[in-house]
């Protein structure tokens, strides 16, 4: 979003902070492996992401979960096809609401976007 906002001189300094951070962080699997290799930055950072993205899901998703260490905490399973509908839809809408308002305070915090002030509002729905 930023490259689009600001240009692609955005997007290359964003991936050349991924390949320089990531490959710090391949320092300490040097412990572990006794060699790096090109390729553990981008696996680090894909795993990330794709960590994240479970992580995300499964949050807003609780009643899909077993808790098998805790007896059978499961939730009961309706036979109802609504009720399960209606779930995974408003799974689905706090998953897309959270994110968007993760991406628009990342755009906001980083100076790529202003909100608009109460006085535009105002002036936008006739209040003022």
């Amino acid at each position: 979003i930023g490259s689009l906002i600001v240009g692609y001189s955005y997007l290359i300094s964003y991936i050349i902070f991924i390949a320089l951070s990531r490959m710090f962080l391949s320092l300490f699997l040097f412990g572990y492996s006794r060699k790096i290799e090109m390729s553990y930055p981008w696996i680090l950072y894909f795993n990330q992401l794709i960590n994240a993205s479970v992580k995300i899901y499964c949050i807003f998703r609780l009643s899909k979960q077993k808790w098998s260490n805790r007896g059978n905490q499961s939730s009961a399973t309706d036979d109802n096809m609504m009720i399960n509908k209606l779930r995974n839809t408003m799974a689905t809408w706090c998953t897309m609401t959270a994110l968007s308002v993760l991406i628009l305070c990342t755009l906001y915090f980083s100076n790529l976007i202003k909100f608009p002030s109460f006085t535009m509002i105002s002036v936008a729905i006739g209040i003022s």
